[in-house]
């Protein structure tokens, strides 16, 4: 071949156009390996053989071909992706693209730390993100060692390292105790005081431009409470002089003192509820003797309703719930008790006659913490007639002729009294300005609570 010859087919060599094939395997036109996301499977002109073809793998970074023949062996395709500069900088720069931005859209939305590049990962601070997000969304401690997930975790940053479920769950306790300490700092000197409540308590009253309309105020016993009375109540006189009626000033939560005055009553019998708290967990532990219990129902013809309930000893409203679903299966349990040998907390007749007593005083306690606990409509006219009817139900306990009931009732008396023996005229006067009572009422009211020339010295002072 002479020197003109050559020169017209290298000539005809760069005017050919490479041609780009498609690579089939068993399954199909996919190919399965990753080389070919990094190259292209491409025909070119074989320089021997005029006319023929050669298969070659066409590097997309750094243009170089690679003989190929179709098959599965791609080792020389995967070693040059391992050394090709151009291909490993499109990498890198593709991954700082993909990689989540943890940081947030404006400043101090989130307070996470940005990751930029794989260059900045910091597995300490990938641990703690890892161990918030399984507290906040109660995931397992497992879920970090499954497959998908770390599948993830490297897709978006290959230097992330693997974490177990045991040290997972060591970073939960870390950032739990992290968490307490910042919690107990920003809390170090809570402004709980009663003059700094009270202070505050009128700074938003004056905002709200009525301090003027303030009447009384509703808080419970504690002794800050009382302590931000005094400064309300300085500031009031202060402003209103003699139109403020002091004296009527403070209201006692009426619900919380209703707890009170019931729990001292149950605590002194507390010997007595046991044996039917006793009872109800015997029965409620078992599904076989609750089957078994179900089925003396039926036997004696019971309604079956509301289920035995089991109460909280810190809590009088679940003992009265005991007490009135204990009552109305009454002869069940009784049927029960006789047919179970292990059953050892069989109830006296002078035990059910005693909880038939006290049910009533409980319900209707019960009834006024429910009404004086709503918040979406005024309770200052419902005050009084609650009370009143806590009074009276208390004096007609104390005429019986129970030991434990007199004992109950006596303790449940004295601390009403120490709150509520001298009236509130301005919950009274509250009362007669609702249609449904008026005065007629409050005139009814005194003669149950008080007795003979009392009465008509309350009407007149009202």
């Amino acid at each position: 071949m002479n020197l003109m010859t050559m020169m017209e087919v290298k000539k005809r060599e760069e005017k050919t156009q490479e041609v780009k094939i498609k690579v089939k395997t068993e399954r199909g036109n996919r190919k399965k390996s990753k080389v070919w996301d990094v190259f292209d499977a491409v025909e070119v002109p074989d320089p021997s053989d005029k006319g023929k073809m050669l298969s070659k793998a066409k590097c997309k970074y750094c243009k170089k071909h690679y003989a190929y023949t179709k098959g599965p062996t791609t080792t020389t395709l995967s070693r040059h992706m391992k050394n090709c500069k151009a291909y490993q900088k499109a990498l890198e720069k593709k991954l700082d693209q993909t990689l989540l931005n943890f940081a947030p859209s404006k400043a101090g939305e989130t307070g996470l730390p940005t990751i930029s590049s794989p260059q900045d990962y910091n597995h300490e601070q990938v641990k703690k993100l890892i161990a918030k997000m399984i507290i906040v969304h109660e995931y397992p401690f497992r879920m970090v060692e499954h497959t998908r997930f770390n599948i993830v975790m490297r897709y978006l940053n290959p230097s992330y390292e693997f974490i177990g479920r045991k040290t997972i769950r060591a970073e939960c306790l870390n950032v739990f105790e992290t968490e307490k300490e910042t919690l107990a700092k920003v809390l170090k000197d809570p402004p709980h005081k009663g003059s700094v409540i009270g202070q505050t308590a009128y700074d938003c009253v004056t905002v709200w431009k009525i301090e003027d309309k303030i009447v009384s105020i509703t808080l419970d016993n504690a002794s800050n409470n009382d302590g931000a009375v005094r400064v309300l109540r300085s500031r009031f006189i202060a402003r209103q002089g003699n139109a403020f009626l002091a004296k009527y000033f403070h209201v006692r939560c009426c619900a919380h003192i209703i707890n009170l005055v019931v729990s001292d009553g149950v605590a002194m019998l507390a010997s007595l509820i046991n044996n039917l708290r006793c009872t109800m967990k015997y029965l409620k532990k078992s599904p076989a003797r609750m089957h078994k219990f179900v089925e003396f129902c039926r036997y004696l013809a019971l309604q079956i309703g509301e289920g035995l309930s089991l109460d909280v000893s810190t809590r009088w409203s679940s003992t009265y719930k005991m007490l009135r679903t204990a009552l109305a299966y009454k002869e069940a349990i009784k049927t029960y008790a006789d047919d179970d040998l292990n059953y050892k907390w069989e109830l006296s007749s002078e035990e059910w006659d005693f909880f038939v007593a006290i049910e009533p005083i409980l319900a209707s306690l019960a009834k006024v913490t429910t009404a004086l606990s709503a918040s979406s409509y005024p309770t200052a006219n419902l005050f009084y007639p609650h009370i009143v009817d806590v009074k009276i139900a208390l004096r007609a306990a104390m005429v019986s002729n129970s030991l434990n009931m007199g004992r109950m009732d006596t303790a449940m008396m004295e601390k009403f009294n120490k709150y509520w023996d001298e009236k509130n005229n301005v919950m009274v006067i509250a009362t007669i300005l609702d249609p449904r009572y008026k005065m007629r009422y409050i005139e009814w009211c005194f003669g149950k609570m008080f007795d003979g020339g009392q009465i008509q010295i309350e009407i007149d002072e009202v």
